[in-house]
């Protein structure tokens, strides 16, 4: 019998950008990826993340915490990771606020402007 994770085994995501296509990128995550943990689900939009937070609190055991602004996801030290899926001129002003905070999974490359910005940092 395999020994169950331990909490350093773990890592800890947030998803920023919950309409159709954020919902199907962190499911599919969380389905293939045993050892994550979806802590936020981060979405201006009042109408948008319900599915994702009743699919990954079937399937973790406990519901995410919806959030509104991404500075509450980036604060929080629990959290190791973001996968981003907003539209594409949300892109670089979420992208700017990680910068050397959080790891980033992003479904498109980012503008130039936000390449040229960071390149050096």
């Amino acid at each position: 019998m395999a020994a169950k994770p331990s909490a350093s085994d773990k890592v800890v995501l947030a998803l920023i950008g919950a309409g159709g296509r954020g919902t199907g990128v962190i499911l599919s995550i969380q389905k293939n990826a045993p050892n994550v943990e979806v802590k936020y689900v981060c979405e201006v939009d009042d109408s948008r993340g319900g599915r994702a937070i009743d699919e990954l609190s079937k399937a973790q055991g406990y519901k995410p915490e919806r959030v509104s602004d991404l500075r509450r996801v980036l604060d929080d030290k629990d959290v190791d990771g973001v996968v981003v899926c907003t539209p594409e001129h949300w892109h670089a002003g979420s992208h700017l606020g990680l910068s050397g905070r959080k790891r980033c999974l992003r479904r498109k490359k980012h503008f130039p402007f936000y390449r040229r910005r960071t390149k050096n940092g």
